[in-house]
């Protein structure tokens, strides 16, 4: 409650107190109805029960980002819930305060509307695409949390400047990059936003766009050393050089194989490379922040803004930078990636919200005093909200095969079995020990994978049995079907 008494809301605990139980009900909701984990969950729940066991050294070689297992693990020792109980339990606290503290955020930059208030908490509990990433075990929902911590004590340290809130704001970044490696450019826009707005001249605040845009140009060379190093693994000098000029060379074939698709498209002897593949990186940019923000909340954001502006003057400036300032991010890592999931824009997707939540609440004061056409206005807004939110309600998963697959192994080969699969979550459920007595590789190399596994546990998408050099002639054993095409194949190899 500390939190609410901060932001002046102390009339409002109720409000937070039933936001606080109805996020926890939709967690309780996601993690029943997905009780098989999304793919990569198997890296984070596999390193968490190592931690839990004591083997730091063998966890964190799991996943190099060990931040959010060691959170799971953490869990573990204290109530001995299974990794995947654990992180669920862990995201449905991280995500209520995620809600929580957008909802101060959102009352402290409307001056402690209670109005404003009551459209955040629905708002964000309703946030179709927050709704879908409950129930996944993924590092962001911490990153979403200390992230928007970061924030809202930004905007308290604003409103009455204090050393102890500075320090806090740089704790709950250090918090966030823990989580997730985006957290760290926070250090740079958090700073650069207090010179920005405390500048009076428009040179002074040209000249702080213009540093911060220097600096997010040596991202692109500062991601490509990270990501073709493997992060802190490489020391030496050569593996420096190397792994940064393989990324580049990984970016130039992108650029070869578009052009060679251009080619055929667009007239010839046209050299369109570089420019298409420029042009391509800023489309799916721009696909991505419109996919997490969602296109009916977009067109509420808009609304805040045209035909007259809902926000005061101080909150426009906090959404435009914050929001803005994504863009590099999301260009430097797309430029490398090229087709990153939506999730990656989230952070922009929840300051871009905060317009639509003035929105809102302008719809329904508009409502409340004028007839049937403002009325209908406060429908569509609302209906925009809820809509997108039922269908993104988790429905009761249909992938029981592969949890069912995971069990047989478990039950029916006997420990130290070599087993070899291209479906990772079959690891989690299957019990045993990963890399050692399971190992899991993509399809396409799985052949090179063959030799030493005893058996082979093939995740097959279509109806056509795969063929490959050493299964043609191996005997099924078991068969776990799932709905439509999807099935698991037990081979034993020998």
């Amino acid at each position: 409650m500390k939190l609410l008494s901060l932001a002046g809301a102390e009339t409002d605990s109720q409000v937070y107190a039933v936001l606080v139980s109805a996020s926890l009900v939709l967690s309780v909701w996601g993690a029943y109805a997905q009780f098989v984990p999304n793919p990569d969950a198997v890296h984070y729940l596999r390193a968490a029960e190592l931690f839990a066991n004591g083997q730091w050294s063998e966890g964190a070689e799991v996943y190099r980002w060990p931040f959010y297992s060691a959170s799971v693990a953490f869990v573990i020792a204290l109530t001995g819930a299974s990794a995947l109980a654990a992180a669920h339990t862990v995201n449905a606290l991280l995500d209520a305060a995620t809600a929580v503290i957008f909802v101060a955020l959102v009352g402290r930059l409307a001056g402690d509307s209670r109005r404003i208030v009551l459209w955040a908490a629905l708002f964000i509990l309703m946030h179709p695409k927050l709704m879908q990433l409950r129930p996944l075990i993924i590092r962001d929902h911490g990153f979403f949390a200390f992230f928007l911590l970061a924030l809202y004590l930004l905007v308290v340290d604003r409103q009455s400047p204090s050393i102890m809130r500075k320090l806090g704001i740089a704790g709950a970044i250090a918090l966030a990059t823990l989580f997730r490696l985006e957290g760290a450019f926070l250090f740079l826009i958090v700073p650069a936003f207090y010179f920005f707005d405390r500048s009076s001249s428009f040179a002074a605040k040209a000249a702080v766009v213009a540093v911060v845009l220097l600096v997010c140009g040596l991202f692109v060379p500062g991601y490509s050393l990270w990501t073709g190093t493997n992060a802190f693994s490489t020391s030496s000098v050569t593996g420096v050089v190397g792994g940064w000029s393989g990324q580049i060379e990984n970016l130039f074939k992108h650029m070869h194989v578009l052009s060679g698709q251009l080619e055929k498209m667009l007239p010839p002897g046209r050299n369109v490379g570089a420019l298409a593949y420029a042009g391509i990186v800023w489309a799916i940019t721009l696909d991505v922040l419109l996919r997490a923000l969602t296109m009916p909340i977009a067109v509420l954001a808009i609304f805040a803004f045209l035909p007259r502006r809902l926000l005061p003057e101080f909150a426009t400036r906090f959404v435009g930078w914050f929001a803005w300032w994504q863009l590099p991010l999301l260009l430097t890592f797309m430029a490398f990636a090229l087709f990153l999931d939506w999730r990656y824009a989230m952070a922009f997707a929840l300051v871009g919200g905060i317009p639509a939540v003035f929105a809102l609440e302008a719809a329904a004061h508009n409502a409340s005093f004028g007839g049937r056409r403002e009325k209908l206005v406060l429908y569509a807004a609302v209906g925009a909200i809820v809509i997108p939110f039922m269908l993104a309600v988790p429905k009761v998963s249909n992938l029981s095969y592969m949890r069912d697959a995971g069990y047989w192994i478990r039950d029916e080969l006997p420990v130290g079995t070599g087993i070899l699969t291209n479906e990772g979550r079959l690891a989690y459920f299957s019990g045993r020990a990963y890399e050692r007595e399971i190992r899991f590789r993509v399809t396409e190399g799985l052949k090179d994978s063959l030799p030493g596994a005893d058996y082979l546990l093939l995740h097959i998408h279509s109806e056509v049995s795969p063929s490959m050099p050493g299964i043609d002639q191996a005997k099924i054993v078991a068969t776990f079907k799932g709905e439509g095409d999807g099935r698991i194949v037990a081979y034993r190899l020998r």
